[in-house]
């Protein structure tokens, strides 16, 4: 008799599956000028090119939380970017829409 999975591995099974889509689904977009469009909007809104320190003025000390905020703010497009194919990723945060500007052997996943 097979031995039957535990809620442990079809948790697991059922979180790479997920993922899967995930990836398929942010490649789906991605390959759309609109979908690195919106991509590229959210990498700006998520401060990602920004620094996250931010310094108080009058007394020139780090303002912690502001910091935390922000850094938490560009994990959540870093997460984002891990999911993205390299080749629709250089397109994105480098402004390309052209294939001939992507070198494509760089840009394998």
């Amino acid at each position: 008799m097979p031995n039957p999975e535990t809620a442990q591995e079809k948790a697991k099974k059922q979180m790479e599956a997920d993922r899967k889509r995930l990836l398929s689904a942010v490649a789906r977009i991605t390959s759309k000028e609109d979908g690195r469009t919106l991509i590229r909007w959210l990498m700006k809104q998520c401060g990602f090119t920004s620094s996250s320190v931010v310094v108080n003025p009058e007394t020139s000390e780090v303002a912690l939380q502001s910091t935390l905020y922000n850094e938490v703010r560009r994990g959540v497009y870093l997460e984002l970017r891990n999911m993205i194919p390299k080749k629709q990723l250089m397109k994105i945060e480098f402004n390309l829409e052209n294939d001939d500007d992507v070198d494509v052997d760089d840009a394998e996943d």
